[in-house]
């Protein structure tokens, strides 16, 4: 968080924290997976005096498992805030890499917030009676909408991870939904059937279908990992989307005949690199020192060939990102 001073100015960042003053984390943040322990969040690597290895996070010392090898991670959170239960202060909804949307309930005041710990968003099930109907009608969704077909009682998934949520009226019946930017270039909508106070979400209803992560640099397509900003652009009473994405473009490059020669060494080159990409994974299943070790005696000369022959060659990819304006329609009611 970053307070606001006034005059464009703001204080020094800061962590935000839970009720108990704990810093905020969407999950436990340590996992150990084959030879790897994995540290989620900001953390700092020490050697003990009797060459243990030992994470420093937020202030707790954490010993590294014998025999594992600690890596540093993040989840690519993306936070929005929000009044979700309706009591006047303003609540904290957070999406991450993986496609999961986590809600926490801001117990304290709007001066003075103290969050609860993230409970993940679901859609909620549908009642005995109606599960025939409301699974039927969910497929036709998914078939003509593009919606997920995928269980979400148990917690929201967007489609390609990277979950980016905000809260707002879309439909203006006084009630806050859910709308989801998706890392696969879509926008999800989860319409709130509860109430102001008590939402509870119905399954997704595709808003915006998904983009492609290549796009040729003469014809413009929208990207993937769509970040959205939900607001009346136009003042006509109606939300409008603004949607950010990110793409690569490709354009056409006229090759002298050196430079072809050259993009047949890089393409053997990159054929290599597949190659060790595979036993690379392979190796690292086994033992995670060897495949270091591979890395750095096999792959590393060669991804720095890889990219001297490139710097020969013109530029035909270029990472961009673009802004989409999704105008809202007056729906005409049929007489």
């Amino acid at each position: 968080m970053f307070y606001g001073q006034g005059q464009g100015k703001f204080a020094p960042r800061q962590m935000l924290r839970d009720a108990r003053g704990e810093v905020i984390l969407l999950e436990a943040g340590m996992q150990a997976t084959g030879n790897y322990f994995f540290v989620k969040g900001m953390a700092k690597i020490e050697k003990t005096k009797d060459g243990k290895t030992v994470v420093i996070r937020h202030g707790k010392r954490i010993e590294v498992p014998e025999g594992k090898q600690v890596a540093l991670t993040g989840i690519a959170s993306t936070a929005h805030l929000a009044d979700w239960d309706g009591d006047g202060d303003l609540d904290l909804l957070v999406g991450e890499i993986g496609g999961s949307v986590y809600y926490l309930e801001n117990r304290g005041t709007r001066t003075q917030p103290a969050f609860a710990p993230p409970e993940k968003l679901r859609v909620t099930a549908a009642t005995k009676k109606d599960d025939a109907r409301a699974s039927l009608k969910r497929t036709i969704k998914a078939f003509f909408a593009r919606a997920a077909a995928a269980d979400e009682t148990r917690g929201i998934r967007a489609p390609g991870g990277d979950a980016h949520p905000v809260a707002a009226d879309w439909d203006g019946d006084g009630r806050l939904d859910l709308l989801l930017g998706c890392g696969d270039g879509s926008v999800r909508l989860y319409r709130n059937v509860g109430t102001r106070q008590k939402p509870r979400l119905a399954p997704a209803v595709a808003l915006v279908s998904p983009g492609n992560w290549n796009s040729k640099a003469e014809q413009v397509g929208r990207g993937v990992r769509a970040k959205l900003c939900v607001a009346d652009f136009n003042g006509d009473g109606r939300l409008d989307l603004l949607l950010g994405d990110v793409v690569s473009l490709r354009r056409r490059v006229q090759l002298t005949e050196e430079q072809k020669k050259l993009k047949q060494q890089l393409d053997k080159l990159n054929e290599q690199y597949q190659k060790l990409s595979r036993d690379y994974v392979k190796l690292f299943r086994k033992d995670a020192q060897q495949a270091q070790q591979f890395m750095q005696q096999k792959m590393m000369p060669l991804i720095q060939k890889i990219g001297r022959l490139r710097q020969q060659l013109p530029q035909e990819d270029q990472i961009a990102g673009h802004v989409w304006l999704f105008l809202r329609r007056e729906v005409k009611k049929r007489p």
